[in-house]
């Protein structure tokens, strides 16, 4: 059986399967995760890569936690951050801004207290020291009628605020979300603003959906189980619009965040590692790149993730690799 040397302090894996043009594909993966501090550290414990999405709650109705890592790559980094805000010194407010900056990178969410509608109007907001970065507290949600979803906010289908067909007598007592842009605050019951968060985006959610494919009966005759000709490889991107950042991160970068940690701000660089992969095929030596693909940031556990992957093409000469070796660069 093909064994993975992993000669690095990292987690490591490999799968064999199609492309997004139906080619076999060996690829590797590498996830390091770090302590966040002045100067980073290895974390003693490694996360594992994911071989399935990890939710927060029951999957498809509920956000995700963490994404899968096993998929056919992606054309740029993706950035991700999870956890609660915190008000410094613990004092109550009634509204906080969060920041992110990473690189070319810049993302601010403005957080308010459990808001709701009456007569038209947003009650006060209520007093809070954290709050969950979740889209369960974005703008989005579906409209029910008789318990069936009449219609959904298909960028969030999870979150709060969205009135559908309601009209704005009916929407008494509903709530806002707690998680806004700061540059585009809701004032009226029937807005729509693009939801507001720094967590991982669903499969099946719009701003991913689109990219999907076509999977009609010319797919089914001609193409299954391969993805369609029309899928998009941005499907794989998982984060929020506004964080796919422009390109594949380097190491090095300046990261900056506020009020995500209760000792106060967090200021650092991302740490810059480089990775080798050697794959023997058929009596040649393949030197696949890596790309730095997912970043996940913890800051509640200063903690720090990265995933790099690199690929193979085999096509039909999968059966003849014989060996696989990841290391770093010295």
């Amino acid at each position: 059986m093909l064994q993975l040397h992993n000669s690095t302090p990292f987690a490591a894996s490999m799968a064999l399967f199609p492309d997004e043009k139906a080619i076999d594909t060996l690829y590797l993966m590498v996830r390091a995760t770090f302590n966040i501090g002045p100067q980073w550290t290895l974390a003693d414990e490694q996360q594992p890569l994911l071989e399935a999405d990890e939710y927060w709650g029951e999957p498809g109705e509920s956000s995700i936690k963490y994404a899968s890592d096993y998929h056919l790559g992606k054309l740029s980094s993706d950035i991700v951050m999870l956890g609660d805000a915190y008000v410094p010194d613990g004092k109550e407010v009634r509204q906080l801004d969060v920041s992110l900056s990473i690189g070319e990178i810049h993302k601010n969410i403005r957080l308010f207290g459990d808001r709701e509608w009456q007569d038209g109007r947003i009650s006060a907001a209520q007093p809070f020291t954290t709050m969950p970065l979740i889209y369960e507290k974005a703008f989005g949600g579906a409209h029910l009628i008789d318990g069936v979803v009449a219609t959904a906010e298909e960028r969030n289908p999870v979150g709060r605020g969205f009135a559908g067909g309601c009209q704005v007598e009916e929407m008494d007592g509903e709530a806002l979300p707690n998680l806004e842009n700061p540059g585009g605050l809701i004032t009226r019951f029937d807005q729509q603003p693009v939801p507001a968060c720094f967590a991982a985006v669903a499969s099946h959610w719009s701003s991913r959906a689109q990219y999907a494919g076509t999977y009609d009966e010319r797919w089914q005759t001609s193409r299954a189980p391969y993805l369609p000709e029309d899928f998009d490889k941005r499907f794989f991107n998982t984060a929020h619009p506004d964080l796919v950042y422009p390109g594949f991160l380097k190491g090095g970068e300046a990261v900056s965040i506020t009020h995500m940690h209760p000792a106060g701000a967090i200021n650092f660089e991302l740490p810059y590692i480089k990775l080798n992969a050697e794959v023997s095929m058929a009596n040649e030596i393949k030197r696949p790149a890596f790309n730095l693909e997912t970043l996940i940031i913890e800051p509640n556990q200063l903690r720090l993730g990265m995933v790099w992957r690199a690929a193979v093409t085999c096509d039909k000469q999968a059966l003849k690799i014989s060996d696989v070796g990841i290391s770093l660069s010295k």
